[in-house]
């Protein structure tokens, strides 16, 4: 991927041309590196909390190294409880819970995932399916169950599910010989993709273990792939369409019910890749635009730049999409701010729960809710569910304003 900088609107110009829906609320830096160059952050997921996970190349030149940020803490690098060639952070639940994957010096096995709090403490060994030597956690929801893919005896790579100290296969489940899963919602449904091939037939899925749903490839495409999984049952996801000049290119999608949409390409672009979503049905990811990958989002019909909805008057370009907090609005993803490359927070300017739009959640937002208790499909319905309540009351209080 070349990267380039481009002329970024003004405050008053951006606003000219459509709402500032965002701003900048951290930035955040790899640790210093005397005599290199100071590494870039991977950020790859944010909870309730605004704790963000993800990992850094060492230097720039060295191995990865799993990190955990706060706004208390600062990027503090994953120490774990014997020596580490190379570890990465993909995901972190609402109790702090980290997963992702970590390679042994010394080992005789490929990398293994792991879960852990930050403080190095209720550290998991996650292990292999039997017979196998590799497994890679990519998800973990509040209820400590993760999900990732792995191999055993006899197979290629094979999604899972962990629980309690047991790693259980899906692919009799699945009944595909390859899978992978991406995500994992609180009910225990995860999301990926099954097939022989993944370039090839690989189709979309979402399985709670028992019950498996085939989502297919995304519209008019060869392949598919789900990336994002929410408590609605909705997925964001990916997949393969064959171009005009004879190759493949990536086609974003999102399912609803019982049915696929593709979505809408960039213009100028004709390559994208859908990461995230949220349970108010917006979709988050990249497109490949000539020279340069950006950050987009998907929402009611229309696809935007989120480098274009972000009040800032500084040089911006946001070039990856990873995650977005459903309960909070809260963006994270990669990108460079004044020519450097950087980790970026975003808020959005009306926060979730600010239901009288005057930019702040307190009481009179709170009273509103209470009005609306236990009806549906009502502007105090936070996280889409159909109902307002205690979920939603959570939410609000969640994102009260100090």
């Amino acid at each position: 991927m070349i990267t380039c900088l481009f002329a970024v609107l003004t405050l008053a110009d951006r606003a000219a041309a459509q709402p500032c829906e965002y701003e900048i609320a951290h930035i955040i830096e790899g640790p210093p590196c005397p005599q290199f160059s100071t590494p870039t952050p991977q950020l790859q997921a944010i909870n309730d909390h605004n704790e963000v996970v993800g990992y850094y190349t060492v230097c720039n030149i060295g191995n990865d190294r799993a990190f955990y940020w706060s706004e208390a803490t600062g990027l503090v690098t994953l120490q774990f409880p014997f020596p580490i060639f190379s570890s990465r952070a993909y995901d972190i639940n609402n109790d702090g819970l980290i997963c992702g994957t970590h390679t042994l010096t010394g080992s005789n096995f490929g990398p293994v995932g792991f879960a852990m709090k930050p403080d190095g403490t209720e550290y998991q060994f996650l292990g292999f399916l039997p017979g196998g030597n590799f497994s890679e956690a990519t998800a973990i929801n509040d209820a400590a169950q993760v999900t990732g893919y792995a191999n055993a005896t006899g197979t290629t790579t094979e999604a899972f599910i962990w629980q309690d100290g047991v790693m259980t296969g899906l692919r009799a489940a699945l009944g595909q010989p390859r899978s992978r899963a991406n995500d994992i919602n609180n009910d225990g449904w995860v999301t990926g993709w099954m097939g022989s091939n993944q370039f090839q037939d690989a189709v979309a899925f979402m399985t709670d273990g028992v019950r498996v749903a085939n989502l297919g490839p995304v519209p008019s495409g060869v392949t598919g792939e789900g990336n994002a999984i929410t408590s609605l049952l909705t997925v964001a996801g990916d997949g393969l369409v064959m171009s005009k000049w004879g190759g493949s290119l990536g086609q974003g999608f999102y399912w609803e019910g019982a049915q696929s949409v593709a979505l809408e390409l960039h213009q100028g672009s004709d390559d994208c890749e859908a990461k995230a979503l949220d349970t108010a049905g917006a979709v988050m990811g990249w497109c490949d635009l000539p020279a340069i990958d950006q950050g987009l989002i998907w929402k009611d019909d229309e696809v935007t730049l989120l480098s274009e909805s972000v009040c800032s008057e500084e040089l911006l370009e946001v070039t990856l999409i990873r995650d977005v907090c459903s309960a909070t609005g809260m963006i994270v993803g990669n990108g460079r701010l004044n020519g450097e490359t950087c980790g970026l927070v975003f808020a959005p300017t009306d926060p979730t729960g600010d239901v009288d739009g005057d930019g702040v959640v307190n009481g009179s937002d709170l009273g509103m809710l209470l009005l609306n208790w236990g009806q549906a499909q009502t502007e105090l319905d936070l996280n889409g569910d159909g109902t307002t309540d205690g979920e939603d009351l959570g939410i609000l209080l969640l994102n009260w304003t100090q």
